[in-house]
């Protein structure tokens, strides 16, 4: 078994499929996610929360999530991280994001949308793209106001009926394709007012890079750790590279590859179920000290401690 293998093992992979046991989700073609309670109110006996709230390890994601809350609001942790949405709060997780939702209220109305990216059918425009990845690397959530938000649930209701409606594949996706373009370029214009309103300016082409930069480590931390090697893997220089991603995130490259690296030793650490020299071995560290330290730099405590902590 590959190094990738035993560390996705330990985690619960969130994929369309989970969703065919909701009674409240739409997928379309094992690439589009539609999932609401905006009818009602959350039903606790729904086969597929029973499932993610009960579950002990993470979740892995294995597609872009977009969730908007309307009303009450929904606690979860994201990459360890605990994170509050409520009313008009616009949420986004990326693929290889873990996460757990530990607590929703009773009146929590909200929408899910989730879409794999890179598909035959879809694909996000590049400058929303790029939006949303230059977003999430300084915040977690979008604040709405009312207007707002109830556009965006009115382009959510418009690509659902069109979701379930009973078309010939290439037709359905065509329409659905305008339908996500629409709500993704409104979605990316908001985010760039807010990013605009902190003080951070659009960048231009090192935007590619970046995106580049960051597909290929989701792809390659868990076995390969240096700059150099995705500085090599993307046909730039080290410094350009390190350059180019500390001014348009930020993060350091380094500081990127470090935090899915500790992201994944934590929650193996905390699952108790192997020793700080397996965990090592996982995450492909060539020896259990090279890992302490590596692991103390950057959390402030060994391994050890943290995980009996």
């Amino acid at each position: 078994m590959s190094v990738m293998q035993s560390v996705d093992n330990d985690f619960m992979a969130l994929n369309f499929e989970r969703f065919s046991n909701s009674i409240n989700s739409v997928v379309v073609d094992d690439k589009l996610l539609l999932s609401d309670t905006l009818e009602g109110t959350i039903d606790r006996d729904d086969p597929f929360l029973r499932e993610v709230s009960s579950t002990v390890m993470p979740l892995r994601l294995a597609y872009m999530q977009l969730v908007l809350c309307v009303k009450g609001r929904m606690k979860v942790r994201v990459n360890m991280k605990e994170v509050v949405v409520t009313e008009n709060c616009l949420f986004f997780t990326l693929p290889g994001f873990t996460g757990e939702l530990l607590d929703i209220s009773e009146d929590c109305s909200l929408a899910v949308l989730g879409l794999s990216f890179g598909t035959r059918e879809f694909d996000l425009p590049g400058e929303s793209k790029i939006s949303i990845l230059r977003f999430l690397m300084r915040k977690w959530m979008l604040r709405l106001d009312d207007a707002d938000s109830a556009n965006i649930i009115s382009l959510y209701k418009v690509i659902r009926h069109y979701a379930v409606r009973h078309m010939a594949g290439a037709k359905q996706w065509n329409l659905l394709n305008k339908l996500l373009e629409a709500m993704f370029t409104v979605i990316s214009g908001l985010m760039e007012e807010s990013l605009a309103s902190s003080g951070i300016e659009q960048m231009g082409r090192q935007s590619q890079l970046f995106e580049r930069f960051l597909s290929a480590v989701m792809h390659d931390y868990r076995t390969h750790r240096d700059v150099s090697y995705y500085a090599d893997k993307l046909c730039v220089t080290q410094k350009y590279l390190s350059n180019v991603i500390h001014s348009f995130s930020g993060k350091r490259a380094a500081e990127w590859i470090r935090s899915f690296v500790i992201i994944d030793a934590k929650i193996l650490l905390k699952s108790h179920k192997y020793t700080v020299q397996e965990v090592s071995e996982m995450l492909n560290f060539p020896n259990p000290s090279f890992f302490c330290v590596y692991f103390k730099r950057v959390v402030g405590c060994t391994p050890k401690v943290y995980a009996e902590g």
